[in-house]
């Protein structure tokens, strides 16, 4: 018998005790410790163990329940059907957890769980000074009834998603919180193509900062949407002051310029500086990024956040479609804010991830989900976070409308011909259409050589458009570039 244990880091002590009771009564046990380097959540080595082993013990404490790699692994187990088994650390935490994002943990009972049951109890109660029931019961008593199919279709695409809502980008969130929350400030530009999250990404850090962030710091994120933004320094100024003015505790609020200097460089950068002093880690969430280096009249603002960022007085989260290196200043001239940067790209989703998303959606509606229709999801969307949710959106739809398999397909072509269109024509670095003609076998486009075709093909994975294993994301965009452009 094969069992993971998921937990937190900080339950590390805990889950070495079981490991080494359970591995005393020949059960192989799984740990992301001895399975996969740096603690990756669903990376491809995890998700193999989870899909190999025969059960799953969840070590249930404050640190595991609030932990968005924990919770990935479970909702993934539960997806995959594995017996699941809540060990609660904390018993206070047991009536929480009902109401908690996890919120659909069912025991998945087989010959194999009660052939065991007597040796897993006794790692168990090893752990926890706790009695688990026997499989046939359910762990919290009695089963509530499932909720009423809602009229309301949970999937949401074509807006930012809400943070209680968001799912998944675990690599980004660890590449965020990395950044931030070490010895010093640093800065991280998010690089990806439309629709795959940006968006909802920063949004989500900036609602859940509380939770993600080290806590003995004095965090005050700002977030700010450039697209919407004003054109002028005057104006951001002003947005950046109101956000210091929500985010401050009364006794900084001192160190704000006043409205009438909304404009003057000098000011913004003494009261950065002042709070850095105070000791407040300022994080700055700059969404589409793009929009501020089209406007000559933010070249002073720019370079003072970049010095300001260059101090770690300031953390700045940049999102844009290209990387910063690539972009020019509102002078026209190469930027050099790009200096101060890491990059993390938003690709696909893990399949982890994106099945987590249907899973949750379709438990908020009451709705039950086959595998079946989570495979045709898969299937059309390749873990495309906007596709994922129209894909979504049509199967459960489906049950109502009584379409098909034939039918979801027919009317998800339809409904993401226009993105695909637009993916399309935003492929126009590093011969990016050319090395999709090759990779789909048309005699079309410019020759290129093998080693460009090589490096662009890199840069295709680490935007989604190419898998690792070097094919187009998913069929129906495959198809769309042969059928509109073959």
């Amino acid at each position: 018998m094969k069992v993971f244990i998921s937990y937190s880091s900080k339950d590390v002590d805990q889950a070495r005790r079981l490991s080494d009771q359970l591995k005393q009564d020949s059960v192989t046990v799984l740990r992301d410790q001895d399975i996969i380097a740096g603690g990756q959540a669903f990376d491809a080595v995890l998700e193999q163990a989870l899909r190999q082993c025969d059960a799953v013990i969840y070590l249930v404490s404050a640190d595991s329940r609030n932990s968005i790699w924990v919770k990935d692994e479970i909702v993934f187990a539960k997806t995959l059907r594995k017996t699941i088994i809540p060990l609660m650390l904390d018993t206070d935490l047991e009536q929480d957890l009902l109401t908690a994002s996890l919120h659909h943990i069912d025991m998945y009972t087989d010959a194999l769980w009660q052939s065991n049951y007597s040796h897993l109890t006794k790692a168990l109660n090893s752990v926890a000074p706790i009695s688990v029931p026997p499989p046939e019961d359910d762990i919290y008593g009695e089963r509530a009834e499932a909720p009423p199919p809602t009229t309301m279709n949970p999937f949401i695409y074509g807006s930012r998603i809400q943070p209680e809502y968001f799912v998944g980008r675990t690599t980004a969130i660890q590449d965020i919180v990395g950044r931030l929350g070490g010895s010093q400030l640093q800065c991280i530009s998010i690089v990806a193509n439309r629709r795959m999250g940006k968006s909802s990404l920063l949004y989500y850090v900036f609602k859940e900062h509380a939770r993600l962030l080290p806590q003995q710091y004095r965090w005050v994120p700002i977030y700010i949407d450039m697209m919407g933004a004003a054109r002028t320094s005057k104006a951001v100024m002003f947005m950046l002051r109101v956000g210091l003015e929500r985010g401050l505790p009364p006794d900084l609020k001192s160190c704000i310029w006043s409205k009438e200097d909304d404009g003057e460089m000098l000011y913004m950068a003494q009261t950065i500086a002042d709070l850095d002093s105070a000791g407040v880690r300022l994080v700055l969430l700059l969404d589409e990024w793009e929009s501020a280096l089209a406007h000559p009249e933010l070249t002073d603002w720019v370079e003072t956040l970049r010095s300001a960022g260059q101090l770690s007085q300031v953390g700045i989260i940049t999102s844009t479609a290209y990387e910063l290196s690539k972009l020019h200043t509102v002078g026209g001239a190469t930027s050099p804010f790009f200096n101060i940067f890491s990059t993390t790209y938003l690709g696909a989703m893990t399949p982890g991830e994106w099945m987590s998303l249907v899973t949750s959606a379709f438990a908020r509606s009451g709705r039950p989900i086959n595998p079946h229709d989570i495979d045709l999801i898969g299937e059309l969307a390749g873990g495309q976070p906007y596709l994922t949710q129209l894909a979504g959106h049509l199967v459960w739809k489906a049950s109502d409308e009584r379409w098909n398999a034939a039918d979801i397909r027919a009317n998800f072509r339809r409904e993401a011909r226009p993105i695909f269109a637009d993916l399309w024509n935003r492929q126009t670095v590093n011969n990016q259409k050319d090395t999709l003609f090759r990779l789909l076998g048309m005699n079309k486009g410019a020759p290129i050589s093998d080693a460009a075709f090589a490096d662009t093909i890199e840069q295709l994975q680490l935007r989604g458009v190419v898998t690792k294993s070097g094919d187009i994301f998913c069929a129906p965009f495959a198809d769309f570039v042969r059928r509109e452009l073959g």
